[in-house]
């Protein structure tokens, strides 16, 4: 259990991949709130470690399950910390020259979103074969 149920990080990706595809107005439409947007990715980044933390207590069941979910997780942060900085205005160096240019593109922001779903769909259904 991290904060109320072990797979509370899954739906909140799942909720911030709805967004993310929202943000590119091809499904859907969301408003334009960058601000709450910032705030929501913080609280995914905060998931994103405690999920690191939690995933210890099974490393000696499942070691090659923990590592590829692992792997997930440092793409997801580095994808959180790259819309924190955007929403936030914020100039990091590589996020800010490289990473913004990724997200500013609607089809691979799309994908983006798309690959958040689909990965915490994935780790929604593993998590209780693994524990």
């Amino acid at each position: 259990m991290k904060l109320i149920f072990a797979e509370e990080d899954c739906v909140y990706g799942i909720l911030m991949g709805i967004i993310i595809v929202g943000l590119t107005g091809k499904y859907i439409k969301i408003p334009s709130w960058p601000i709450i947007y910032g705030i929501a990715f913080s609280i995914s980044l905060i998931l994103s470690f405690m999920d690191i933390a939690h995933s210890f207590s099974g490393m000696h069941r499942h070691p090659g399950i923990i590592t590829l979910h692992w792997i997930t997780i440092v793409i997801d942060m580095i994808l959180e910390i790259t819309f924190i900085t955007f929403f936030f205005n914020i100039q990091i160096p590589f996020i800010s020259t490289v990473l913004f240019s990724f997200i500013k593109n609607n089809t691979i922001l799309f994908y983006i979103g798309v690959y958040f779903v689909v990965s915490n769909i994935f780790w929604t259904v593993a998590s209780p074969l693994t524990d």
